[in-house]
C-alpha cells in the first residue's frame, strides 16, 4: 500500500477512529514501511481529523519508540502549522519516549520550550508531566540542567495536582539525592 493511500484512508476514516482502528493501522504503517514524512501534512488539516492522527502518531511510537525522533522534528519545525489542541503535550511525550535520543540540532531548543512548558501556569497538568520526566531524563546526559529543573518543579507544587506532585517530588528526592 502506498504512501498516498494510506494518506487518503486516514484522511476518510480517522476522524471518527478509536484506538481499535489506530493500532492496527499504526502497525500496518510500520509493517510496510509508509515514510512518516508522507503522512505528516494531515496534521495540518481540520479537527478532528489532524487531532487524531496525532494519537496516531502516538500509536507508532509507541510501538516503535523509534519513530519518535521524526515526530519531533516534524512537530518543531512546523509548530506554528499545527492547530491541535494540547500539541504541546504530544511533543512532550514524544520527547520523553525518546529519551537521552533527541535531534541533537533541536535539543536545545527542545529544552527551552520544555522548560517553558514546566513553568507556564495555562499548560496543562500532562504536558507539564512529560516535560518534568523528559527534563528529568537529560539531567543526566546534562547535571547542569538539575538546578533549573529543581527550581521549576519546586515552584509547579503548591498548585499542581496531586499525581504532578507526586512526580515531582520523586524527582526532587533523586534529583538531590544525585547532587550529594
Amino acid at each position: 500500500m502506498s504512501a498516498a493511500s494510506i494518506k487518503q484512508e486516514i484522511i476518510k476514516h480517522i476522524g471518527s477512529s478509536y484506538a481499535n482502528y489506530r493500532v492496527p493501522l499504526a502497525r500496518k504503517i510500520l509493517k510496510e514501511k509508509i515514510p512518516l514524512k508522507n503522512l505528516f501534512p494531515v496534521l495540518y488539516l481540520e479537527h478532528p481529523i489532524s487531532t487524531r492522527f496525532s494519537w496516531l502518531l502516538g500509536d507508532i511510537s509507541m510501538i516503535d519508540p523509534s519513530k519518535s525522533k521524526e515526530i519531533i522534528i516534524e512537530g518543531f519545525k512546523n509548530f506554528d502549522r499545527i492547530h491541535i489542541l494540547n500539541f504541546d503535550r504530544t511533543i512532550a511525550k514524544q520527547c520523553m519516549i525518546c529519551g537521552n535520543d533527541l535531534p541533537q540540532k533541536l535539543e536545545g531548543e527542545i529544552v527551552d520550550r520544555l522548560f517553558y512548558w514546566l513553568n507556564t501556569p495555562s499548560i496543562s497538568i500532562a504536558t507539564k508531566y512529560y516535560a518534568m520526566l523528559t527534563l528529568f531524563n537529560l539531567c543526566r546526559k546534562y547535571p547542569d540542567l538539575k538546578n533549573e529543573l529543581i527550581v521549576s518543579i519546586q515552584a509547579q507544587l503548591p498548585h499542581s495536582s496531586k499525581a504532578l506532585k507526586n512526580c515531582g517530588n520523586k524527582i526532587l528526592t533523586s534529583l538531590k539525592v544525585d547532587k550529594e
